[in-house]
């Protein structure tokens, strides 16, 4: 290792529990020690400049900073899946073809003097597919939408 100020190699470490010659005020008695967690310090015994070392907080930082990185990532990749819905042009076949799918089972459970939930069934869903045609909005698809968007912001909350 070298001094990072006069780049002497004259470092000595100091001992965890000696003497540190750097005090800071505590607000209540007027003084108290500097505290270094998980901190190693060298003195350059040429010039006097400390040099202060914790691979563990370096670890810290560098895990922090691929968590973020991989996390953009994933936000970057929900956004596109969300953009790609917001600007996907509607297709109404699908719904045209379930309608006239469910208009064909609903005449067929009349003709058999079919009541009841069966029919119920149909005729709610058939009503939905018309509203969507109708109005070119797919209520799934906004779920969808709104779920990516809270996926998206409770990632962003998780960022260090």
């Amino acid at each position: 290792m070298k001094c990072t100020y006069c780049g002497n190699t004259n470092l000595k470490k100091l001992d965890d529990n000696g003497p540190f010659p750097f005090w800071v005020d505590n607000g209540y008695d007027g003084a108290g020690r500097l505290r270094l967690n998980n901190c190693e310090v060298y003195i350059c015994t040429s010039c006097g400049h400390f040099e202060f070392f914790s691979a563990q907080y370096a670890a810290e930082i560098k895990a922090a900073k691929q968590f973020n990185d991989s996390t953009m990532e994933l936000i970057s990749d929900l956004e596109g899946k969300r953009d790609a819905l917001i600007n996907r042009e509607f297709n109404p076949e699908p719904y045209e073809k379930e309608i006239e799918k469910l208009e064909k089972e609903i005449n067929t459970l009349k003709s058999l003097s079919v009541s009841g939930r069966d029919l119920k069934i149909r005729e709610e869903a058939l009503a939905e597919n018309k509203r969507i045609l109708e109005t070119k909005f797919d209520s799934k698809t906004q779920n969808e939408i709104k779920r990516l968007n809270a996926e998206i912001e409770n990632l962003r909350r998780q960022l260090k």
